[in-house]
């Protein structure tokens, strides 16, 4: 009989020996725990052959015993990942450096290692943003949620058996909600379900005994994922205490196979099931660890910045050319000041955040959660008016483009492009309250909405992002910009010339009868007559037409002028298209501008006959109050009582598209005197206009225009001054020749083109 011993001392097993001499055998019976008996037989070893007769001692029947391998498992665990989740939106912030850095911290299943400092007391840090962890929703399933993902890892250390992990029991902080336990992960869901049982372990623990049964062979290793949810309040909490999370897991059952997959005794020293109490490390063995502590933090606000500016153009009217701006923002470039900016989600949580441009043009919105979101710029004021300006050109693939991509405002950043455009419904409605143009035309309309494309923020800025202990960092969304800019000017321009003249003497001899060209030549009769066009320096500026005769020859003359009345259009290009207004693509009809009514107040000292002006009507004073404004009536200088009013409605037939024309002739006479000099004027403004669209013309308002008075736009015009005096009594053989060669040179020195009143200073 023996006894055999560990290292320490300490009794292991009780061996006995039995001789068997009937069956001629040896057996070596252990009545220890596990109960193993050894016997010759087995080996067909037979006493009695090796017996020899009057021997005493059978030499050599040995038993020899070694120490076989015994199982030996290990168990790792860590942080795999944590998912945040918020209105439709998440984001999977990648951990597990205990697995993907075994470099720095080793393989994590060796105990040595498992427990050392670096190893044992590392954590990771996961920021949460306020904005998120205060949003409520009646729809709870929006709110914020963290899945915290752990992975357990087994490895079978032994050399050739295989070993199978039974249960595992995961000690989890009571404020986790348990998800799910699988087999595999994939975009931050765990697949492969593994039967699980939950369970209450104290105030601090809840705890799940997980059903694993996975056979794991030879120094071979496999994982098992458990996931966690906390919700909005746990967050707050969790926040709130400052305490960090921990989680604790231990295998607690295992069985053995040998490599051919029979059952297997065998124990594993440094491993005993089901012993470990979560906060006492010193009950952890090979087959227990702690993950790394997860702490919740604040993080700083998301934020959104960009910028309002006025994309330049030309300082000066491009008649007949387009005006456009780049759609971008260049350096330098005007920002401008008190926009509202509104960033709204669209799907149904009704978050808005609001803020209004500096005095630089810039803007920041911050605290805002992931969602689909819109930016509107609400602009429009004395200065930047949305009857005179529109957002900048926005180039249709790239919007196109956009709009397939919610994050497009990642793409091309630092290009400071325009990111929204107009209300194309409310800019029609704009321009229908400018189609039709007098004196008293209203508009309602002041603020125009720009809105960008859908954006699509997320939890972070970066769709994907792998997170290290203690990573943070700031979410600003840049340059998310808006241009607005000048539309396409408009001006129509009224130009009023004597066309032609002619005197004819009481007998019916002709003295003068000239045609006066628009660049100011005369053509024909026109001896004893003086042309001066419109200059700075002649009296009146307006320029004359002066006629001289002896006395004799003035009485009982008559006096025909021929007015001719040309209105143009000299606006820029502008297209009726909803492409051409957003992306600047030519197409659509071309915006025309009509003069509709046109009034002209002439000198009562005129005779005017309907016979020879059928496109003209005579009115009375009274008949142009709704159509003029009142100042034409109440300006100290007015003498609209004193003049021959006349209406018509001629050039109504005509669209004028830029640079384009049209002309309406007035023929008045005037029986002469010789009692005194005679000086004839007329006025002519356009009181309506019909406009197909485009912008407000603020050159000229049209029925202002005070008769007798000297202010004028480029809607009105009085014509050269008919002068008509009686000669000086000198030799009239000669002076005329002289009077005509001085105006000659005048005429060629300085009049050789038409200069328009406005362009002299009026205006």
């Amino acid at each position: 009989m023996g006894i055999t011993r560990d290292s320490n001392g300490n009794q292991k097993h009780t061996l006995n020996y039995n001789i068997d001499q009937n069956a001629h055998t040896s057996s070596l019976i252990n009545n220890g725990q596990y109960p193993i008996t050894a016997n010759t037989n087995e080996t067909g070893y037979s006493i009695r052959e090796h017996f020899e007769y009057g021997q005493e001692e059978i030499k050599y029947i040995n038993l020899g015993l070694y120490e076989r391998e015994q199982p030996d498992i290990a168990l790792k665990k860590d942080i795999e990942n944590v998912n945040v989740a918020i209105n439709g939106y998440n984001h999977i912030y990648q951990y597990a450096q205990r697995f993907n850095n075994q470099g720095e911290y080793g393989d994590g299943f060796n105990v040595g290692v498992k427990f050392a400092n670096k190893y044992g007391t590392m954590s990771y840090t996961r920021a949460i943003y306020k904005a998120d962890y205060e949003f409520e929703s009646e729809d709870k399933s929006r709110e914020l949620k963290v899945y915290i993902t752990y992975r357990i890892g087994l490895k079978n250390e032994s050399t050739n058996l295989i070993t199978q992990v039974n249960t595992i029991v995961d000690y989890f902080d009571s404020r986790y909600s348990i998800v799910k336990v699988g087999t595999g992960i994939e975009n931050g869901i765990i697949t492969g379900d593994i039967e699980r049982q939950d369970a209450t372990y104290n105030d601090k623990y809840s705890k799940t005994t997980i059903y694993a049964n996975t056979r794991i062979g030879a120094q071979k290793e496999e994982s098992i994922y458990v996931q966690f949810e906390l919700d909005r309040e746990a967050v707050i909490n969790i926040l709130n205490d400052g305490e960090n999370l921990e989680n604790v897991a231990e295998i607690n059952s295992y069985s053995v196979f040998d490599e051919n997959g029979k059952v297997y005794a065998g124990i594993d020293e440094d491993s005993n099931p089901g012993n470990a109490v979560p906060d006492n490390k010193a009950t952890y063995q090979d087959d227990t660890d702690s993950s790394p502590a997860l702490k919740l933090e604040v993080a700083d606000a998301r934020e959104m910045t960009g910028k309002v500016f006025l994309d330049s153009t030309s300082g000066e009217l491009k008649t007949g050319e387009i005006r456009q701006g780049s759609g971008a923002y260049e350096e330098g470039e005007l920002g401008i000041e008190g926009v509202k900016v509104t960033l709204t989600e669209n799907t149904g949580t009704g978050k808005v955040y609001e803020t209004t441009t500096d005095g630089n043009g810039d803007f920041l919105i911050q605290g805002f959660i992931p969602g689909d979101y819109t930016l509107t710029y609400t602009w429009g004021d004395t200065t930047y008016t949305v009857q005179n300006y529109k957002g900048t050109v926005y180039s249709k693939d790239r919007y196109d483009a956009n709009v397939a991509n919610k994050e497009w405002y990642k793409t091309d950043v630092d290009t400071r492009w325009t990111d929204a455009v107009d209300d194309y419904q409310r800019r029609l409605d704009i321009d229908n309250e400018l189609k039709h143009i007098t004196n008293s035309a209203q508009t309602t309309i002041d603020k125009m909405d720009s809105t960008t494309p859908t954006m699509g923020i997320g939890v972070e800025y970066e769709t994907t992002y792998t997170a290290s202990t203690g990573d943070r960092y700031t979410y600003r969304i840049r340059n998310v910009d808006f241009g607005i800019v000048e539309r396409a000017r408009q001006e129509i321009e009224l130009i009023k010339r004597i066309k032609s003249f002619k005197l004819t003497l009481a007998n019916g001899q002709v003295i003068a009868d000239v045609q006066i060209s628009e660049d100011g030549r005369l053509n024909g009769q026109y001896q004893y007559l003086t042309y001066m066009h419109p200059t700075p320096h002649s009296n009146p500026t307006d320029g004359f037409l002066r006629m001289e005769l002896d006395n004799e020859l003035i009485q009982g003359s008559t006096a025909e002028v021929t007015y001719a009345i040309k209105a143009i259009n000299n606006s820029e290009l502008d297209y009726l298209s909803e492409n051409y207004y957003k992306y600047g693509i030519v197409e659509g009809e071309v915006v025309t501008i009509t003069p509709s009514a046109v009034v002209d107040y002439l000198d009562t000292d005129w005779a005017f006959d309907a016979n020879s002006n059928p496109d003209w009507q005579l009115k009375g004073p009274d008949d142009l109050r709704g159509i003029v404004a009142d100042i034409v009536y109440t300006a100290p200088e007015s003498e609209i009582n004193n003049r021959t009013i006349l209406y018509t409605e001629k050039l109504k037939a005509y669209k004028l598209e830029p640079t384009q024309s049209a002309e309406v002739e007035l023929h008045v006479s005037k029986l002469l005197s010789n009692s005194e000099d005679i000086e004839l004027d007329n006025e002519t403004e356009i009181v309506e206009l019909e406009k197909t669209g485009g912008s407000k013309i603020t050159s000229s308002t049209p029925g202002n225009y005070v008769p007798g008075g000297t202010a004028t736009e480029s809607d009105d015009d009085r014509p050269a001054t008919v002068i008509i005096t009686p000669s000086t009594g000198d030799n009239r053989a000669f002076i005329v020749p002289i009077i005509v060669a001085i105006v000659a040179v005048v005429i060629l020195g300085v009049g050789v083109l038409f200069i328009k009143k406005k362009a002299l200073g009026d205006k």
